[in-house]
C-alpha cells in the first residue's frame, strides 16, 4: 500500500500522462527527426523583426518574446526551416526539423508540423507562471522525480540536492551554459541562487552526455530569467521581503537583459523537538542576499554568433546551530559566488559548434566565537571548452574538449590546485528509421590525481507515429573526491579512491498532443568505493563505502484539460537504497533517503486569474544509526496554495498575488536537528511595462 493515499487517485487519472511538467507559459523543445536535441537553433519573430536562440538543450521560452499569434521562424544550417504561428494557449511546443541540404538563405515554405514523440529524454520540466508569486527554490525542486532537498533548517541554511538516494556531489547542476559545482566540496550551493533569476527547471536523467566527473545521476539545468521589463516587491512571514527588477530588449538580431534585487529575511520561527518539550524558538537564523545578473546575445550572420553571462550573489547568514545545541546569537557566515561565460558559436553545412571561456569564483568566511573557529574559504575554477558537431546521413558526431583549473586557498584545507582534461566524444548513430544508439565515450585526465576512461550508451526505439519511446541506458560513471575530502583539517582523507557507479534504465515516454503526456523508469544504480563522511570521536572524516546499491521506480504526468485550462502535474517515485558492503551496516538503508516521495499540482487559470494548489510528500529517512536504535525523522506532507490576477493597462500589467506554503503547519527536518519553518504567508506585487 503505498503512503501517498491522497495521491493515488491523480495519477490514476493520468496515468500515461508523465512528462514534461510544464507550466503555463509557452515554451517548447526543437529536435531532429530522431528526437535528438538542437540547440542553437534561430528564432526569427516576423511580427517584431527580433531573433534569439534555443538553448544548449534545444529549449525555448516564447513568453516575453513573443505574443500569440505573431509569426516565428525556426531556421539551422543543415534542416528544413519551420514556421510556427504562436499558439493562443500555454500547451508546451515540441517541434521537429527535417534534414536538407539546402542554406538558411533558402526561400522559406510556410507549412505547421508539431511532433508528438520528440522530446528530449527528461524526466520533469517545470516553468514559472507570469501570474504566480514567486517560487523559491526549494518548492521549484520538489516538482522533480526523485529529487531530494537537504536543507539546515529556515532561509539561512545550507542547501543542497540529491537524485535517486545519491548524495548532492552526484548530480549537476547547471545555467547559462555552465556547470555550478563548487570545487571545495563538489556541491552546488542552491540558496546561493537568487529565486527570481530561475525561469524554470528539467531534469535529464541520462546527463547532456558530455559531462565530466559527477554526473552519477544526471543533470538538473536551471534556465534564467525570460526577458521581461519586470518591478516585483514581496512580503511575508517571519520578516521576509524581496524585490527586484529585470529590463531586457530585443533590438534586431541584439538581444539583452539585467536582473537586480536583494532579500532580507528575519528567519526567527518557532518549532517543535522530539528531543525536547514544548514549543522553542529558533533564533540568529536571519539571511539578507544582494544578486545581479546579466547577459546579451548577438547573431552576427547566419553563420556565427555570440553571447555572454554573468551572476553574482551575496549573502550573509546567521547560524542558529543544532536545535539542542548551544543556544547562539553571534555565530555567521558571509559567502559571495560571481560567474561568468563568454561564448561564440558556429554553423557549418555539417554541423555546428562553440567555444566557451567561463570563470566561477567563490569566497566564504565562517565565524563561530564560541569555538574559536575563524574559517576563510576562496575558491576560482577557469574552464574552456571547445565543441564541434558533424551530422551525417546516419551518423551525428560530437566531439567536445574541456580544460579546468581549480584553485582553492583555504584557512581549514590549506592551499591545492587541480588541473584537469576532459574529452567526450559522442555518436548518434540511426540505425533504422525507429532505432538510434547513442554510445559515448568519455577520458578524464588530472596529473597525479586520475586518469580514467568510462563510457555509456543510450538507446531508443521510436515505433514510427506511435505517440512513445523506449529508451535504454547503461554504462559506468566517475566521481573523483573534492578538494575538501581530501585535504580538510580535521578529517580529510587523502586515501579516498575514486567512486565508479554502474548505472542503468529503462524508460518509456509517452506523449498524447495537448491532452497529457507521461514516463515511467525503472532504474539501477551499483556504486563502488562510494564516498560518505562518518562521525569519528570528535570530527567527522570521509570514508569509502566497498558497495552502495540503489534501485527503485518513478512516474510523472501532465494533463490538461482545455475546456476549463486546468493542467495537472505530477510525479510518484521508489527508492530502495542500501549499503551492500560487508559489516554491521549490511543491507541498511543509506541515511536520508525517503522510500517514497510525491508530488501533484493542481493550476487553473480562468480568464486573467491563476489558482494553484500544490502538494509535496515525503517518506520517513534514517538519520542515524543505531544510537542504541536508529534515529529516523518522520515522514511530512506539505501543502501551498496561491492565487493571483492580472490587471491589464494601456502601458502597465500589474499582478496582485498571495501563496500560503506549509498550510497544515506540519512540523518536519529534512536534516536531524535543524527544523524548518511552519506555516508561510507571502503577498507579491509584479508591475510589467509594455
Amino acid at each position: 500500500m503505498y503512503p501517498v493515499k491522497y495521491f493515488v487517485v491523480l495519477v490514476s487519472a493520468v496515468f500515461l500522462s508523465y512528462g514534461p511538467l510544464m507550466g503555463l507559459s509557452t515554451q517548447g523543445n526543437v529536435c531532429d527527426t530522431s528526437g535528438n536535441p538542437l540547440e542553437s537553433v534561430y528564432i526569427h519573430n516576423q511580427s517584431k523583426n527580433t531573433w534569439t536562440l534555443t538553448d544548449n538543450y534545444g529549449s525555448f521560452i516564447l513568453y516575453r518574446f513573443a505574443d500569440p499569434g505573431d509569426t516565428l521562424v525556426f531556421t539551422h544550417i543543415g534542416y528544413e526551416p519551420f514556421i510556427l504561428v504562436v499558439p493562443q494557449n500555454s500547451n508546451p511546443v515540441n517541434i521537429f526539423m527535417k534534414n536538407t541540404a539546402v542554406l538558411l538563405e533558402t526561400v522559406i515554405k510556410t507549412e505547421s508540423r508539431i511532433a508528438h514523440n520528440t522530446r528530449n529524454i527528461s524526466m520533469g520540466e517545470y516553468a514559472k507562471r507570469p501570474e504566480a508569486p514567486e517560487i523559491d527554490n526549494i518548492r521549484l525542486l520538489r516538482k522533480i522525480p526523485g529529487l531530494t532537498i537537504r536543507s539546515y533548517g529556515g532561509p539561512a541554511g545550507i542547501t543542497t540536492a540529491g537524485m535517486d538516494g545519491g548524495a548532492s556531489r552526484h548530480i549537476k547542476i547547471l545555467t547559462g551554459g555552465f556547470d555550478l559545482t563548487n570545487a571545495q566540496n563538489g556541491q552546488t550551493e542552491i540558496s546561493q541562487i537568487p529565486s527570481p533569476f530561475i525561469e524554470g527547471v528539467q531534469y535529464l536523467p541520462n546527463g547532456t552526455s558530455s559531462e565530466a566527473s559527477g554526473m552519477t545521476d544526471g543533470v538538473i539545468i536551471l534556465d534564467p530569467w525570460s526577458r521581461k521589463n519586470r518591478l516585483s516587491v514581496s512580503a511575508g512571514s517571519y520578516g521576509h521581503i524581496n524585490a527586484y527588477a529585470m529590463a531586457g530588449g530585443y533590438a534586431g538580431k541584439t538581444a539583452g537583459d539585467v536582473l537586480a534585487g536583494f532579500r532580507k529575511d528575519k528567519g526567527n520561527y518557532p518549532y517543535s523537538s522530539f528531543l525536547q518539550d514544548g514549543i522553542q524558538y529558533r533564533e540568529n537564523n536571519h539571511f539578507s542576499q544582494y544578486y545581479g545578473s546579466a547577459r546579451f546575445t548577438r547573431i552576427i550572420n547566419p553563420v556565427f554568433y555570440i553571447q555572454g553571462f554573468s551572476l553574482y550573489s551575496a549573502q550573509d547568514r546567521g547560524i542558529a546551530g543544532i536545535s539542542w545545541g548551544v543556544r547562539d546569537t553571534v555565530s555567521y557566515r558571509k559567502d559571495h559566488l560571481f560567474a561568468g561565460a563568454f561564448s561564440v558559436g558556429w554553423k557549418h553545412t555539417r554541423g555546428q559548434g562553440t567555444a566557451r571561456l567561463i570563470y566561477r569564483a567563490s569566497r566564504e568566511n565562517f565565524r563561530n566565537p564560541f569555538i574559536l573557529a575563524d574559517s576563510k574559504h576562496e575558491i576560482q575554477s577557469w574552464i574552456i571548452q571547445v565543441q564541434n558537431s558533424l551530422k551525417g546521413n546516419r551518423t551525428n558526431l560530437t566531439l567536445k574538449n574541456e580544460y579546468r583549473y581549480d584553485e582553492m586557498k583555504s584557512s581549514d584545507a590549506s592551499f591545492h590546485v587541480r588541473n584537469s582534461v576532459n574529452s567526450t566524444l559522442t555518436a548518434g548513430m540511426n540505425i533504422l528509421p525507429y532505432l538510434q544508439i547513442s554510445p559515448v565515450v568519455h577520458w578524464e585526465y588530472s596529473p597525479e590525481f586520475f586518469n580514467q576512461f568510462t563510457g555509456e550508451g543510450v538507446i531508443t526505439l521510436i515505433p514510427g507515429s506511435l505517440p512513445f519511446r523506449l529508451i535504454f541506458q547503461g554504462g559506468r560513471r566517475f566521481v573523483y573526491p573534492s578538494f575538501n575530502d581530501l585535504f580538510w583539517h580535521p578529517g580529510g582523507n587523502p586515501n579516498l579512491k575514486p567512486e565508479h557507479t554502474f548505472v542503468s534504465s529503462i524508460q518509456l515516454s509517452a506523449n498524447l498532443g495537448d491532452m497529457a503526456s507521461g514516463d515511467f523508469q525503472i532504474f539501477r544504480k551499483e556504486s563502488n568505493n562510494l564516498i560518505l563522511w562518518m562521525p569519528q570521536t570528535s570530527y567527522w572524516t570521509p570514508k569509502n563505502i566497498q558497495k552502495a546499491l540503489r534501485t527503485g521506480w518513478k512516474m510523472t504526468g501532465t494533463g490538461f484539460v482545455k475546456k476549463y485550462n486546468i493542467h495537472i502535474n505530477m510525479h510518484l517515485g521508489r527508492t530502495l537504497a542500501r549499503d551492500m558492503s560487508d559489516g554491521p551496516l549490511n543491507k541498511k538503508p543509506l541515511r536520508y533517503v525517503p522510500e517514497y516521495s510525491a508530488s501533484a499540482t493542481l493550476a487553473w487559470n480562468p480568464h486573467n486569474w491563476d489558482f494553484e494548489a500544490d502538494y509535496f510528500y515525503s517518506s520517513s529517512r534514517i538519520a542515524m544509526y543505531d544510537y542504541p536504535e536508529d534515529i529516523k525523522l518522520d515522514s511530512y506532507r506539505l501543502w501551498t496554495f496561491t492565487a493571483g490576477y492580472r490587471f491589464e493597462y494601456k502601458h502597465i500589467d500589474l499582478i496582485p498575488s498571495v501563496s500560503g506554503e506549509n498550510l497544515c503547519d506540519e512540523s518536519y527536518e529534512s536534516i536531524l536537528g535543524y527544523p524548518e519553518p511552519g506555516r508561510v504567508v507571502k503577498i507579491t506585487l509584479n508591475a510589467e511595462f509594455k
